[in-house]
């Protein structure tokens, strides 16, 4: 079953939301860069900065795996007002 194309951002809210569920409140210091690789997408995190952060990063990069199996990137463009 394929999830609709979401955006960067929208993988990115999506990732967030997923670990802040199964793994705890997102570190304030890791950041999360989702880029194309064409065909496919994939997820960039920063170091862990803490010894604490090292399994949640790791947690993370599972949680990004499972979704490229469903989820597509897309670059929504804004529509020509004319």
């Amino acid at each position: 079953m394929s999830e609709d194309a979401r955006t960067a951002s929208e993988i990115a809210s999506l990732i967030k939301a997923r670990a802040a569920t199964s793994l705890g409140p997102w570190p304030q210091d890791l950041q999360i860069c989702i880029f194309c690789e064409s065909p496919e997408w994939r997820c960039s995190l920063s170091p862990a900065t803490q010894a604490s952060n090292f399994e949640y990063r790791d947690g993370v990069l599972g949680i990004a795996k499972e979704l490229q199996r469903t989820v597509k990137l897309t670059r929504r463009q804004e529509q020509d007002p004319h």
